[in-house]
Formats: C-alpha cells, structure tokens, sequence
C-alpha cells in the first residue's frame, strides 16, 4: 500500500437500501463506517406537519432560504427513518403527520451540533444518534 493511499476516501459498497446496510451493521462492526457513510447519503424520512407535506407533495425541497419545518420530540431529539414503512410503524400516526424524504447529510446538517437523533424510534432496532457519530457522518459529506 502507497502512503497516499491511506488519506484517499474509501469507496462505498454498493447497497440496494439503508436497511440492508442498517441490517448488516447491526451484526458485524465490519460495515460501521458503511453505516455511517450510508446514513449521509441515503434519503432519510422526517415527520413534518401534516398539512405541510400536502402543500408541498411532489416538489422537492432545496433549503435555500426555507425552513423545513421537522417536527421534534418533547425532550429535543430529532426521529429519522430509513424509510416511510418505518414511520408507519407506528399505527397512531397513521393519516394524522407528514412525511419529507431528504438526503440524511442536509437533514443532519441543518439542526445544532448538540442534536441527538433517535434512527427509526418506533422499531425494534431503534437507536440513538448521538452528536459525535453525526460528525462522522457529516465528514463523509
């Protein structure tokens, strides 16, 4: 191995989803930095004001001077999902909020460094993300 070849970004493996890299990492350490890597790249879902994502479905959001209006927990931690099928998991918010689906680097990025993110809150795998692992995450960017 060149000298040089340690500073170079390492490429990600190919997945079909973020479940599958969720999945992967969740048994063996091995696919850690997939993980977090994954969680910037893919499109995470945010719970945003029902009559919000009804105004705006269809368009895509571009950030640039617009406020998304995600919606927090009581005690300030932001829910993030790997998909829509894990927001419904939740059968008392069926019909009642609203979904985006934003690349997770923006969605990370656009709340305080202090911000604890909860990954798929009302699964079994739920798991917390906390504001060193989002600095991984973000370096990746």
């Amino acid at each position: 191995m060149k000298i040089l070849d340690l500073f170079k970004k390492k490429a990600l493996k190919s997945y079909s989803s973020l479940e599958e890299v969720i999945e992967l990492a969740s048994r063996n350490e091995i696919h850690v930095d997939d993980f977090y890597r994954s969680l910037g790249e893919f499109d995470l879902t945010v719970i945003v004001p029902k009559d919000y994502a009804e105004k705006r479905m269809g368009e895509s959001y571009t950030f640039k001077g617009e406020e998304l209006p995600i919606l927090k927990g009581t005690d300030g931690s932001v829910a993030v999902f790997s998909s829509a099928e894990r927001v419904n998991e939740n059968l008392d918010f069926a019909g009642k909020i609203g979904m985006a689906a934003i690349k997770g680097a923006t969605v990370f990025s656009m709340f305080p460094e202090d911000t604890v993110f909860v990954l798929n809150p009302f699964s079994t795998s739920a798991r917390e993300i906390l504001p060193e692992e989002v600095k991984l995450i973000l370096k990746y960017k």
